[in-house]
């Protein structure tokens, strides 16, 4: 593979993390426009949101009867009112292949299972699609066209969403309902007048990194890296040497794993609803991925242990990522931490 290659596969992969990012700050922000009640600065009572939670359809779901789904985002707004999300920040170019993301969000169209009542049941749900919002036209003249010739239909209210990042004198994320209605005609409104949310002051208060789909591989790398690693024991030394010296640090999947979920997702534990995220074997390959490029070793004995060569790394990301398609171009991986794998 070409330098220039490289380069340009490093971009399409900076991309695609941007664009995950993109997709979680877009359901972290709509969870908390639904949910804020602006006069008391506080969220409304006895709600709650869930970034990917498992559901069970009923057996007159049009498209997967009697199944375990697992929308994007889920936001409960009292024991009555709900909405289901699916979050898609690009489509194929491809109209024909978009029917498989459309027949998703038709999934919902249905009394589930899985709410926090009592009963798991919900009076009411709506259903809305969060997309960007350059394709916005595409995708309503999408709904239009199909809806019109009855390829397509919901039962109940469905509402596209348009979301962006602006920079004004702080980075916005605007959330703009472009297409169809909610129940609630405030938030139908407000939505529709189109809503800027700081992301500063909300992104801190919702720490979540993962939900219902595989990020990049350095995505994890990097997060093991710069959030995980640096709790382990040690660490004052390391950071007495200013980030120069390199610790050595015993990691096991199992426990990385657990430390990502509990720190960076909605996961809860003793909660059979809430999925596993991040899933173990996407850590196992992000630690696989280590070794690969000589940053860790495997232990001899338990497949899962790992002992890692830890010291400060500037630009940690782009650096992982290049290493990557250059191990893959067969290119020599550089022993930048003394020569560790030997």
């Amino acid at each position: 593979m070409s330098e220039k290659k490289i380069e340009e596969k490093v971009n399409q992969t900076i991309e695609k993390i941007d664009n995950y990012i993109q997709t979680l700050e877009a359901m972290i922000c709509f969870s908390h426009v639904l949910r804020w009640d602006d006069e008391k600065e506080e969220f409304k009572p006895n709600s709650y949101s869930f970034i990917a939670r498992n559901m069970d359809t009923s057996e007159n779901n049009r498209i997967t009867p009697k199944n375990e789904i697992t929308p994007d985002l889920i936001v409960q707004l009292d024991d009555n009112y709900g909405i289901v999300c699916e979050a898609k920040k690009s489509f194929p170019q491809n109209r024909n292949l978009w029917k498989r993301n459309f027949n998703q969000l038709q999934k919902y169209d249905d009394e589930l299972k899985g709410w926090k009542t009592s009963k798991e049941y919900i009076e009411t749900s709506d259903i809305v699609l969060l997309t960007y919002y350059k394709i916005k036209v595409g995708v309503s003249d999408y709904l239009e066209e199909n809806i019109s010739n009855k390829n397509l239909f919901f039962d109940r209210n469905f509402s596209a969403i348009a979301f962006q990042r602006t920079l004004e004198a702080n980075i916005f994320l605007t959330l703009e309902k472009f297409y169809g209605n909610l129940l609630d005609a405030v938030l139908n409104e407000r939505l529709r007048r189109i809503v800027g949310v700081p992301l500063k002051k909300i992104i801190p208060l919702n720490n979540i990194k993962f939900y219902d789909d595989k990020p990049e591989l350095s995505y994890i790398m990097e997060i093991l890296w710069n959030k995980i690693f640096s709790q382990y024991p040690k660490m004052e030394e390391f950071m007495e040497s200013g980030g120069i010296k390199i610790m050595t640090i015993e990691v096991n999947v199992d426990k990385l794993t657990q430390k990502l979920r509990k720190q960076f997702s909605d996961y809860i534990e003793g909660d059979s609803r809430q999925p596993e995220l991040p899933k173990t074997k996407w850590v196992k390959e992000a630690m696989d991925m280590l070794v690969r490029l000589n940053y860790a070793k495997k232990d001899d004995k338990e497949d899962n242990n790992y002992t890692v060569k830890y010291k400060s790394i500037r630009n940690t990301l782009q650096r992982f990522i290049r290493e990557i398609y250059e191990s893959q171009s067969n290119k020599k991986v550089k022993k930048t931490l003394n020569n560790f794998i030997k």
